[in-house]
């Protein structure tokens, strides 16, 4: 069996997520080498990056907190490892389940198994899925 297939996707898979990973601290005011202090008014803390500002508001405000305080104890390059490792396996975690019809839902939710379809069947089924959503939720999802 040749391995060569799969050594290059897990290798440029870790990359891509590690870049992701990356880019998306970037827009928190988290980069390897300063963490911005945010502006704070009414509730929510913004942060201005290449002349464009972006907003985090409630819940987030206290979840990036706590990832730089995961930074300042392990490390950003660390952390950022940490994050493309956890998310490498959870897609493939995913993926096998789908693939094997594991999830409780059987419905895809990386993948369609409608040929020539792009978008993943959770994506055209959500409100359709039965998981006991709110209605907050359901609305969130609509908007989505």
């Amino acid at each position: 069996m040749d391995k060569t297939i799969l050594k290059n996707f897990a290798v440029n898979s870790r990359n891509k997520l590690i870049e992701d990973t990356i880019y998306r601290l970037s827009l928190l005011g988290i980069t390897e080498d300063e963490i911005q202090d945010p502006i704070e008014a009414d509730g929510m803390q913004t942060f201005q990056i290449g002349g464009t500002n972006f907003s985090i508001y409630d819940d987030d405000i206290n979840k990036r907190k706590e990832i730089i305080e995961d930074i300042e104890s392990k490390g950003f390059n660390n952390f950022v490892e940490e994050v493309a490792y956890t998310w490498f396996n959870r897609i493939i975690a995913i993926r096998y389940m789908e693939v094997n019809n594991y999830l409780p839902t059987k419905t895809r939710v990386l993948s369609s198994e409608t040929a020539g379809k792009i978008e993943p069947d959770i994506l055209t089924d959500a409100l359709d899925i039965d998981l006991d959503y709110t209605q907050e939720e359901k609305e969130l999802i609509f908007k989505l």
